[in-house]
């Protein structure tokens, strides 16, 4: 696995956390 590729999946996941947090903030 390469290292960018796997830079980009963890910023995506990162983003979907962040996402997931305000959405439980706005609850």
């Amino acid at each position: 696995m390469s290292l960018s590729l796997c830079r980009i999946v963890g910023a995506r996941h990162r983003k979907s956390i962040i996402t997931t947090v305000k959405m439980k903030e706005r609850w």
